[in-house]
């Protein structure tokens, strides 16, 4: 009998032990798994590789990341927006999702400004105009500019006119940040007439 009641007590510790520690390993597991969330990316309309998926737990911030490895021709990274909130995330910010969520790249239109410079002429000549990255614009006469000597001879990007030279009413596509068309002259020719 004392046998027996030993034999019983040890089955009843090995049981209580067993349950605790299935008991323990169940909470402990809850607690590692935790609500978790993950942030994707989309390029919207770049090209090239977008940031990997980020996964943070609830209540978590994340930092995020820049463009890295994708653009999107004419147009410059603004950050990243749910397009729910219209909340703007630049780089670097944090970012606290309450479920998982994609962010979209924000793209800002890059604009140049067109100038026109007279070259050595006076008068009032054409006001700069503004054009996004891969639009052209219509190029302007001289205005009342004039130089003595000399006739309107279009505009050109090189002072000295030897890039293309452009005629009032042609199409000019900037490519860089500001372009300042030239205004060209050409020298009039005199004759020396006697009679």
């Amino acid at each position: 009998m004392k046998n027996t009641l030993k034999r019983l007590g040890i089955v009843a510790i090995t049981t209580f032990l067993t349950i605790a520690v299935l008991a323990f390993t169940a909470c402990k597991d809850s607690a590692d798994s935790a609500p978790a969330f993950t942030v994707s990316f989309n390029a919207n309309g770049g090209n090239g590789a977008v940031p990997d998926p980020i996964t943070v737990e609830a209540g978590k911030s994340v930092a995020l990341p820049g463009q890295d490895n994708f653009l999107r021709n004419g147009y410059a990274f603004g950050g990243w927006d749910d397009y729910g909130t219209g909340y703007n995330y630049q780089s670097g910010d944090y970012f606290t999702p309450t479920g998982n969520i994609t962010l979209y790249a924000k793209w800002d239109a890059i604009s140049y400004a067109v100038t026109f410079n007279a070259n050595g002429g006076i008068g009032t000549g054409p006001n700069p105009i503004s054009v996004n990255a891969g639009s052209g614009i219509t190029l302007p006469s001289e205005g009342s500019l004039v130089r003595s000597g000399y006739a309107f001879g279009g505009w050109n990007i090189n002072m000295s006119g030897t890039e293309i030279t452009y005629q009032s009413g042609d199409s000019f596509t900037p490519i860089a940040n500001t372009i300042m068309p030239k205004l060209g002259w050409k020298m009039l020719t005199k004759y020396d007439i006697r009679i």
